[in-house]
């Protein structure tokens, strides 16, 4: 027998003895299919169109209020929605009432608290929108005009709202007004509860014909 021949057989022999022997060869440990990863759906932000909507009432309230303010505005109301919609969600609210609660209280510290120059506050936000409490306003006939507190409430075009309508409101006793063509103006009190679900609902008087 050669000697190449004579090393060949040795080292295929020696390998067939090595990987019969018990424990040499390894078992085969199975391969586990990639499991997909359950990535969590990005939280729906506040859309582009609501900021803008928002901006234009402001503006048309508060028209000193620079755009550069309201464009770092914008940020912060983007930034807190977070926080803000995990607060609502524990309370039982929806998502969409967390938007439109933290969109009225960006327009009300706007235009009712905040200087033209002071920047948004992302706690100040916080703080407003969780105090307030959801406040539905109906009228029997329906379309009167609301007034809260003396002043007109308006919506996210800066129109005066009229019922019925969904109003977030800070928490606390205020005075509603319902005025309506051919109706007695009615005005009365209610108490908001934060975090709470309120009704205000009322029947108006038609106004007695002169004769």
């Amino acid at each position: 027998m050669s000697r190449p021949m004579f090393l060949f057989l040795f080292v295929t022999l020696t390998a067939t003895i090595a990987l019969g022997q018990e424990g040499a060869i390894p078992k085969r440990t199975p391969m586990r299919k990639p499991s997909r990863a359950r990535s969590r759906p990005p939280e729906p932000a506040i859309s582009s169109m609501a900021l803008e909507q928002s901006v234009e009432a402001i503006n048309k309230a508060r028209p000193e209020v620079s755009y550069d303010t309201l464009s770092d505005d914008a940020e912060v109301v983007q930034s807190s929605l977070s926080e803000i919609r995990y607060v609502f969600i524990q309370r039982g609210f929806s998502n969409r009432d967390a938007q439109q609660a933290t969109l009225q209280g960006w327009r009300d510290l706007r235009t009712k608290k905040l200087d033209p120059d002071v920047a948004l506050s992302p706690n100040d936000l916080f703080k407003c929108v969780t105090g307030f409490g959801k406040l539905f306003i109906a009228s029997l006939p329906g379309g009167a005009l609301i007034e809260i507190d003396g002043s007109p409430a308006r919506d996210a075009n800066n129109n005066q709202e009229t019922t019925e309508c969904v109003r977030w409101t800070p928490s606390g006793e205020h005075r509603v007004r319902l005025t309506l063509v051919g109706y007695e103006p009615l005005e009365d009190t209610c108490t908001v509860v934060e975090g709470k679900p309120n009704k205000f609902e009322k029947t108006l008087r038609p106004l007695e014909k002169k004769n």
